[in-house]
């Protein structure tokens, strides 16, 4: 699985635009209601990466952990909102950010990272990616240690990371 790919996919995302991204990929499917949308990239080597937005939730992180722990979904799951009413932020912070801004967590299986990445340098891993995304957007971005994404002096976001049995959840904020 390439997550840069996926995350380039999740940052430019509108549901204007899903059709045309999504077909980069071999196979997908797209369901779009009011409230909410449902995207399924097929990758070639038949992984799948289903991504749900939502308008508005409390913490896409507690959201996606309180529904793996009930087995109502599994990894490979990407879960964005338009707006997040009570993020989580690295030790014990809340994430505060603006209606639009990126709210994003996703999980991917233990055996999808690469086998060298110890898990307690996953979120640096994640924070890494989603850098090198927003350079492919012009973005001078850069990565204030360990997790933090920063422009000139300006903290712009950052990215936390859970682990559940041989799950990895990673969410990242990003304020536009």
């Amino acid at each position: 699985m390439n997550l840069l790919r996926y995350f380039a996919l999740i940052m430019r995302v509108k549901s204007s635009v899903v059709k045309k991204e999504a077909s980069k990929f071999k196979k997908f499917s797209f369901h779009q209601k009011s409230r909410w949308a449902h995207l399924i990239i097929y990758e070639e080597k038949g992984l799948k990466l289903e991504i749900l937005y939502l308008d508005s939730i409390d913490s896409t992180h507690k959201y996606l952990i309180k529904k793996l722990k009930a087995k109502e979904l599994a990894a490979p799951i990407a879960v964005t909102a338009k707006q997040q009413t009570s993020g989580i932020g690295s030790r014990g912070n809340e994430w505060v950010g603006m209606k639009d801004n990126l709210f994003l967590s996703f999980c991917v299986e233990k055996k999808q990272l690469p086998h060298d990445l110890p898990i307690v340098s996953s979120s640096i891993y994640f924070s890494y990616i989603m850098k090198s995304v927003l350079a492919d957007f012009g973005s001078s971005v850069w990565l204030k240690w360990p997790n933090d994404l920063y422009i000139d002096k300006k903290k712009l976001g950052g990215t936390i990371t859970t682990k559940i049995s041989d799950d990895l959840i990673c969410s990242i904020g990003v304020n536009t």
